[in-house]
């Protein structure tokens, strides 16, 4: 079955070559699963709103999990270099056959992947876990026809309109100094020998940019990928209403004293606390980090979701990387943590349940991931949040990540320091130290404005009473 969600083209998948693969390795293994993705890329530089830099790339792999004696195996093949209209991708052997004097060799070599499967599982892991049956898809709108099949021009005319659009969010009508815009078109399928038959294909727009002068007091540099989003319109919804570093008039960074200050953090600050839960949620680790009876909590207005059906959300899809259909699972409710993230293979080995939460990196098999964070937003208005402020520190950008135990050291990269509620300059040269567990057990509140931060999470601005600021840079 294919995905066709709301606005969406026709999937792109091999079917042949997939029930092939499976073909060829039934009699070998009881169980096996074919797996085929391809992401084609165009990215496209602006510098001082002009188009700079262009280059487009193709990536495409092909993956077999057999399931042999209750051990499983895993093999897979990939290419990747530019796109040339699939020559690349034929000379790889990664095409679907064709009637060409070629189709034995292309398939001489995929049939190495149902050997290097059955192989890997003699000696495997114990697998104990059946593969999906097969599944509707869960209904998410993830594909944008005015991005896909894109080329560099078009790219370049969306990236200075995005770009446009970022300077009008600020205020100021200034563009970013840099802006690099990537669109993706992705086509994912997979079947298995339960009957799933899963196939979809999306598109992400990815943005990253540096702040033109004068923001916030200071240049900074480029911010990886600030944002990043299935559809051009919820793109430009998000730079709509995004809110960074006010303007201020240039002075020397504050650094505010090395004691315990009230610090609001951003959205992408947020988001930096809120992977770390996420991922301590994973399979395995979820398992070892449950909480005991009377283990510490968090503050009750804390609630987290994973959710991969969020219409627009980069990290949304129909099913999971094993053909499970997506859904939304909470992770932590009330403050207290209620739910962890499995695949199949993960929920087997902790007698639970899986949560549609199997993704794929490049050439390797199905484990459990984050799809898209939610941070729940709360019952005040940023501007509420900022006036209770005597003196303070507003944080919006964190380099780093807490440690597995919920202790971190995060320099503060992008801050504006607050006073009597109301922004006085650029902050800078601290770090934030302490314990995820202990400092966010009592928080001062949460905003209602929410935004996303990166392509995966969606958070508020959070005050929390008391952080430890210490001297950095």
């Amino acid at each position: 079955m294919t995905a066709h969600g709301r606005g969406e083209g026709p999937a792109a998948p091999h079917p042949e070559l997939l029930d092939r693969l499976l073909a060829a390795v039934r009699g070998r293994a009881p169980a096996a699963e074919s797996f085929w993705r391809r992401c084609r890329r165009v990215r496209v530089t602006l510098d001082g709103g002009r188009p700079a830099r262009a280059s487009e790339s193709v990536t495409e792999e092909v993956a077999l999990r057999a399931l042999v004696g209750g051990r499983a195996g895993f093999a897979a093949a990939g290419r990747a270099g530019r796109d040339d209209a699939g020559g690349d991708a034929r000379e790889a052997g990664l095409a679907a056959a064709d009637a060409d004097d070629r189709e034995g060799e292309r398939w001489e070599r995929l049939a190495g992947l149902v050997e290097g499967a059955v192989a890997a599982a003699t000696g495997g892991p114990a697998a104990g876990f059946g593969l999906a049956p097969a599944a509707p898809p869960t209904p998410v709108s993830i594909f944008d026809p005015a991005l896909a099949g894109s080329g560099a021009r078009h790219v370049a005319r969306l990236a200075q309109r995005l770009s446009a659009a970022l300077g009008d969010a600020g205020g100021t009508g200034d563009a970013p100094g840099t802006m690099s815009v990537e669109v993706q078109d992705i086509s994912v399928a997979l079947h298995n020998t339960a009957g799933a038959r899963a196939g979809y294909r999306k598109t992400v727009l990815c943005l990253s940019w540096d702040a033109p002068r004068g923001a916030g007091g200071a240049s900074r540099g480029p911010a990886g990928v600030a944002l990043a989003v299935s559809t051009l319109d919820a793109a430009l919804r998000e730079l709509g209403r995004r809110q960074d570093a006010p303007a201020a008039p240039r002075s020397r960074h504050w650094r505010p004293p090395a004691k315990r200050l009230r610090v609001i953090l951003g959205p992408a600050a947020v988001a930096v606390f809120a992977r770390a839960l996420a991922a301590a949620a994973c399979g395995r680790r979820a398992a070892a980090s449950a909480p005991a009876p009377g283990a510490p909590r968090f503050d009750p207005a804390l609630t987290l979701w994973d959710d991969a059906t969020i219409d627009g959300a980069a990290q949304s899809a129909p099913w999971d990387a094993e053909g499970v259909p997506s859904r939304r699972t909470a992770l932590v409710r009330g403050g207290a943590i209620v739910g962890a993230l499995h695949d199949l293979q993960s929920a087997a080995r902790t007698r639970a349940a899986t949560s549609a939460s199997a993704r794929r990196a490049w050439l390797r098999p199905p484990a459990p991931r984050p799809s898209n964070i939610i941070v729940d937003g709360g019952a005040r208005d940023l501007a509420d949040l900022l006036a209770d402020i005597g003196e303070g520190v507003v944080v919006l950008r964190l380099a780093g990540a807490p440690d597995a135990g919920g202790g971190y050291f995060l320099p503060a990269t992008l801050a504006y320091r607050v006073k009597n509620g109301v922004a006085a300059g650029p902050a800078a040269n601290f770090a934030l130290r302490g314990n995820l567990l202990r400092d966010f057990s009592s928080l001062a509140g949460l905003s209602r404005e929410v935004a996303w931060a990166g392509g995966d999470v969606l958070a508020p601005y959070l005050a929390v009473d008391g952080l430890e600021v210490v001297h950095w840079g």
